[in-house]
């Protein structure tokens, strides 16, 4: 019993650190975008800033847009990433759920 606890917060951290990376790198790469459309340089695809986040970056790029005022009218964005972060909250849930039951 023990061991499958162990197994679960195992997964649940790790899973804790993945959307922290992905976060940070999908938080950056908002900004990094924001400052290629202010020099009008070639910027980074809309559909990656979607993948990115529903690769676990939510809350980082919830984070960015707001932050950098960047992608913020864009309705397909913010439904987009509060979806993704309604997911990811649902599957950490879901981990800590199992783990004690």
């Amino acid at each position: 019993m023990n061991h499958i606890l162990l197994l679960q917060f195992d997964l649940l951290k790790y899973f804790l650190m993945a959307e922290a990376v992905m976060s940070i790198l999908c938080f950056l790469s908002f900004g990094v975008d924001k400052w290629l459309a202010v020099k009008r340089k070639r910027r980074i695809r809309e559909r990656t800033f979607h993948l990115w986040m529903w690769a676990l970056g939510a809350p980082g790029g919830l984070l960015g847009m707001n932050l950098f005022r960047h992608k913020t009218a864009h309705a397909s964005f913010w439904i987009s990433a509060v979806l993704a972060l309604a997911v990811q909250f649902a599957l950490a849930w879901g981990i800590v759920a199992i783990a004690y039951r």
